[in-house]
């Protein structure tokens, strides 16, 4: 015979009860706790009882046993870890708040990225928050792309594009870009030869990658032959969006005025 200590008598004899509670209503024991789940998902005991419970086993109160026949009719909001049950997050879409110094037609400056430094004219926001910005690319070789607002500097100068018509073309699906499992890679990889005989690895574009490319590049041609009349209107503004922006030693961000 193995001796108990008085917390083990005392641990057995609490499961021994709970169990036969729970054996008597037809519901499940809560581990780590005096709780019983009924049949019908609702608990035998409240918080306010519950607190009851462990004061008087703390203070060796007896009260009286609740009987499940006055819980089986009621319904009662539970928490959801009690049941094991997975919460259903709710998404609530919030659209990005525009910086007030970014409208249709200013001219923005790159600061990431491949095109870092230059200057690209906004178009309109998306609806994923992205900015959608072009060269245009006859002037500076910057196609139609996304790009998130912190990643620009908002300028003073602003280009006409009130004449410019944007299509319900020009959407998030548009620039969607398919994810590859990175285990899975090497299959979606081609490796191309350089002069110098060292091999580069590319991804091959999917049918729709490569549907949505011939569509972006149809619509800049449209949208650079709407957009150049206006620049050319402005002295030297095509000389402004050809240039890069770079700081020179002794300049600093935050004392110019873009």
């Amino acid at each position: 015979m193995v001796k108990l200590t008085k917390d083990q008598l005392k641990q057995k004899r609490s499961a021994n009860l709970k169990a036969k509670l729970a054996a008597q209503v037809g519901g499940k024991p809560v581990p780590y706790s005096r709780q019983v789940i009924l049949p019908n998902g609702a608990t035998l005991y409240s918080k306010s009882e519950l607190n009851k419970l462990s004061k008087a086993a703390k203070e060796k109160i007896t009260l009286p046993t609740k009987k499940a026949e006055e819980k089986q009719g009621e319904t009662r909001w539970i928490r959801s870890e009690v049941l094991g049950i997975a919460k259903k997050s709710k998404k609530h879409f919030a659209p990005t708040k525009l910086r007030k110094s970014i409208t249709p037609g200013t001219v923005l400056i790159i600061l990431a990225g491949q095109h870092a430094g230059k200057r690209v004219v906004f178009l309109k926001q998306m609806r994923s928050g992205l900015l959608l910005v072009t060269g245009p690319y006859k002037l500076n070789f910057v196609p139609l792309k996304r790009i998130d607002q912190k990643l620009v500097i908002a300028t003073s100068t602003k280009v006409d594009i009130s004449g410019v018509e944007l299509s319900d073309d020009l959407n998030d699906k548009l620039f969607k870009k398919t994810r590859t499992n990175p285990k899975k890679q090497k299959e979606f990889l081609s490796t191309e030869q350089t002069k110098e005989g060292s091999t580069k690895a590319k991804r091959e574009l999917t049918a729709e990658e490569k549907a949505n490319l011939e569509k972006r590049k149809a619509l800049q041609e449209k949208i650079d032959e709407q957009i150049l009349p206006g620049v050319e209107k402005v002295e030297y503004l095509s000389g402004f969006l050809k240039s890069t922006f770079s700081l020179k030693p002794g300049q600093y961000p935050h004392e110019l005025k873009f």
